[in-house]
């Protein structure tokens, strides 16, 4: 046990009810504990180091990493870009299919196009890339700036 208190707050708070001092231990409080734990971790030698060892999983494909869920963008195009639309829309159409292995449509009653993905996508970001080129395309981009664009990033 330890040598009695110097201050008369210290006495009291180790002294029992009947006046014994064997009852109360001083307790270490824990954040200086801790700080002496984490100091010792620093005092280690550079050479001590535990090397981590990181998990090793298998790639996975575009399917896989969005849980075979077939996802869906829409692209609203404005009555004054309709026309555009119809003159360019095998420009349109052709890369998003064949170099994206998207689906899409032109939803003549919601007026949207519509690009979906399928078990054929192997990119997960070729779904909003095939919907960034639609909506520069809406927004009055030439279609042949941008096909270059999908097929570079190939």
């Amino acid at each position: 046990m330890e040598p009695a208190s110097n201050t008369p707050a210290e006495a009291s708070a180790t002294m029992g009810c009947d006046g014994n001092t064997d009852t109360f231990e001083k307790v270490k409080s824990k954040r200086s504990h801790k700080r002496k734990r984490d100091a010792a971790e620093v005092d280690m030698q550079p050479g001590e180091t535990v090397a981590a060892k990181r998990p090793q999983f298998p790639a996975l494909s575009g399917d896989q990493l969005t849980g075979g869920a077939v996802e869906m963008r829409k692209v609203a195009v404005p009555a004054h870009r309709y026309s555009p639309l119809k003159e360019n829309w095998m420009k349109i159409f052709t890369p998003i299919v064949e170099h994206l292995q998207l689906q899409v449509r032109f939803n003549l009653k919601t007026r949207n196009v519509e690009i979906k993905t399928c078990r054929e996508t192997s990119d997960i970001g070729a779904l909003t890339r095939a919907a960034d080129f639609v909506k520069a395309f809406v927004l009055g981009f030439q279609v042949e700036v941008s096909v270059t664009e999908i097929n570079s990033v190939r």
